[in-house]
């Protein structure tokens, strides 16, 4: 009896993993169209930044000209220039060090999933590197995404923790170890200000606001550290 019970549950268990296997596959599968629903309305977005962008490298040094030249005294009109001069050097080192981080943190979890044999494991790093861009957010959209890749190629298996436990395990060097020391502890801000600030810029901008609000806030946290005023504030932000 023991022996015909067991062998009449596994196909029952088989039966009962595919159905799982084929529900998470056709959740990703509206996921996929959601998300390409909401294509349009991020694109929108992304054009009128650049297109944003575009008027402030054309029309903006004329403008910040003009804006200095008002100023009433030539000492505060080199004191505007000198931080501005600043600002643009030191936010374009964080962006350019946090773009090269991101894509050496792209190309090992290709190289990891390559290797563990997930398919796709290229797009995955591309992903990966672009989502790391998002502070904290963009880590747990990366492991969600890896999850269901791995539970539609290996179905509801320990096989699918491989993938996910890789990216985890390189996402844990970069942001607690190789960010920190590259970065250095000027640039370094707080968790919890972030993810605060994240949402007040992704409620207000969308997605492209959620892309933008780091860099925007490396520029207050560097203009407040420049002039020397607010010192509650900065200390708030710097708080470890």
């Amino acid at each position: 009896d023991w022996f015909s019970n067991s062998k009449t549950s596994r196909p029952t268990e088989k039966k009962s993993a595919t159905v799982v296997t084929d529900r998470i596959k056709q959740n990703s599968m509206e996921l996929l169209v959601d998300a390409l629903g909401a294509a349009p309305l991020f694109f929108a977005q992304l054009l009128a930044s650049v297109i944003l962008i575009l008027f402030l490298l054309i029309f903006g040094p004329g403008l910040f000209e003009a804006f200095v030249k008002e100023m009433p005294t030539p000492e505060q009109q080199k004191k505007a220039k000198r931080l501005v001069t600043m600002t643009q050097k030191q936010l374009s080192k964080y962006i350019i060090t946090v773009s090269v981080i991101n894509l050496g943190l792209g190309l090992t979890t290709a190289s990891a999933l390559h290797f563990i044999g997930l398919e796709d494991a290229l797009l995955w790093g591309v992903i990966v590197g672009l989502l790391n861009f998002i502070p904290y957010a963009g880590s747990v959209i990366g492991l969600v995404i890896l999850s269901l890749a791995g539970v539609v190629q290996y179905g509801v298996t320990l096989a699918v923790l491989f993938p996910v436990g890789a990216y985890l395990v390189l996402n844990l060097l970069e942001s607690q170890f190789i960010t920190p020391t590259v970065m250095g502890k000027h640039m370094l801000i707080n968790p919890l200000v972030i993810m605060v600030w994240l949402l007040i810029c992704g409620w207000i901008w969308g997605l492209v606001g959620v892309l933008l609000s780091v860099p925007i806030l490396v520029c207050i946290k560097l203009v407040l550290s420049e002039l020397n005023i607010w010192k509650n504030w900065l200390r708030i932000i710097e708080a470890a």
